[in-house]
């Protein structure tokens, strides 16, 4: 993995996928790839579509921004939200999955 990468990840590692595009699209010169092409070659390593992949991460990102900026409080239910042990593990296994697949991309 590029330094550069390294770098943009280190500053702010908790990215949506937009971010990560434009993160992506400063190494265009160095790595070759542009961001359209790093989430389809993730999205292939991975099994799936360009779409879907950003899809799935939008939706732990806005699931991670619920615990962390609204204390996983539910204001319709008036109660907090329940997090399944499989679901944890779920989130866990795709990030990892996914960061490895970055890594291998760029």
């Amino acid at each position: 993995m590029s330094r550069r990468w390294l770098a943009v990840l280190r500053t702010q590692p908790r990215r949506s996928p937009g971010s990560l595009s434009t993160g992506t699209a400063g190494l265009g010169g160095e790595a070759g790839l542009d961001p359209a092409a790093v989430w389809r070659e993730c999205a292939f390593a991975l099994g799936t579509r360009p779409d879907r992949l950003r899809l799935q991460l939008d939706l732990f990102y806005d699931r991670r921004n619920q615990i962390a900026h609204e204390g996983d409080w539910d204001i319709v239910q008036l109660d907090f939200r329940q997090m399944d042990k499989v679901h944890l593990f779920d989130c866990v296994r795709y990030a990892a999955q996914l960061a490895e697949a970055m890594d291998a991309v760029l």
